[in-house]
């Protein structure tokens, strides 16, 4: 039999390719809605300046906060970013910081606070009617957020409780007991409603509030309530999953009045080389500007 001749061709060996090792640069996402991205992140902090330089301003003009809580900038901020124009930031103890971030003017929000100080009287601690019980609070988000449910709107409801610190000091949420969580947390999971819950409790607080929303079957996070990026991080996704009609999430973010999150998030930007004195003093004077030139004048009002 015929055998098949040899082949002639030589094989050519090619060299195997070396993998090149190269310099790992760490870059910011090209993603504008990161929080790794540099706008973003100085987003973050102009806006948490925003709202300190606005509190402090109500405190000169009003004799008090009102109610824009300092030192709860973070969660505020970090957690409405994420809102659009038809979302609610609810209750009332956010509505100024909450509004700020979704794009109010700072004069509509003062003509705002100038005429429910005239309505109660001259003295702005009369105001206190916009500081519910934190069960009154989670009550009156859970019945807004199960209205756009049966109307069949992708609009979330943002429920921040305990920003706005009482005279103690206390940031807990003292009336969150087992009824609160019936009604309201196990209420909105059954129903899936478009509502997250930020609840800011004190560091050393031994509330389970994670825990017991696993019992209801929603997620529950604990997270840093100093920390506007790790807020920003958690609130991202909890704000997607109730406009997608996942339900509810709960977010415990424990606070401690020792650590400013300004500062804090300063030293963030420091580390990554985002920060910058020209920038942050040119921010700084617009920002004054825009409070400075504030007419008191004609009464508004304010959708949240």
């Amino acid at each position: 039999m015929p055998t098949s001749a040899p082949s002639h061709k030589k094989k050519i060996s090619r060299p195997a390719k070396t993998a090149v090792k190269k310099k790992v640069v760490p870059q910011e996402s090209s993603n504008a809605a990161s929080p790794m991205n540099t706008e973003r992140l100085r987003r973050l902090y102009s806006t948490m300046l925003k709202c300190r330089l606005v509190a402090e301003s109500c405190d000169r003009v009003f004799g008090t906060n009102v109610a824009a809580a300092k030192g709860h900038e973070a969660v505020e901020v970090g957690a409405c970013i994420h809102l659009r124009e038809e979302d609610l930031v609810s209750p009332t103890s956010s509505l100024i910081n909450g509004n700020i971030t979704k794009g109010a003017s700072v004069s509509h929000l003062f003509t705002v606070l100038k005429a429910s100080s005239h309505t109660a009287g001259e003295n702005a601690a009369s105001l206190s009617s916009l500081k519910l019980s934190s069960r009154a609070q989670i009550e009156a988000s859970t019945i807004v957020a199960l209205s756009h449910k049966l109307a069949r709107k992708s609009i979330v409801d943002l429920a921040i409780v305990g920003s706005a610190a009482d005279k103690s000091g206390n940031t807990s949420p003292s009336d969150a007991t087992h009824d609160f969580w019936e009604n309201s947390v196990q209420f909105a999971g059954a129903r899936k409603l478009g509502i997250v819950y930020l609840i800011c409790t004190s560091i050393d607080s031994d509330h389970d509030l994670r825990g017991r929303a696993l019992e209801f079957q929603i997620p529950g996070i604990i997270v840093d309530g100093n920390d506007v990026v790790a807020v920003y991080r958690v609130a991202e996704e909890s704000v997607r999953r109730a406009r997608e009609g996942h339900g509810p999430t709960l977010i415990d973010c424990k606070m401690d009045p020792a650590r400013d999150p300004l500062s804090f998030m300063e030293g963030y930007l420091k580390k990554r080389d985002m920060w910058s004195d020209k920038w942050h003093a040119s921010i700084t004077q617009e920002l004054k500007k825009e409070i400075e030139k504030i007419r008191l004048v004609v009464p508004g009002k304010m959708a949240v």
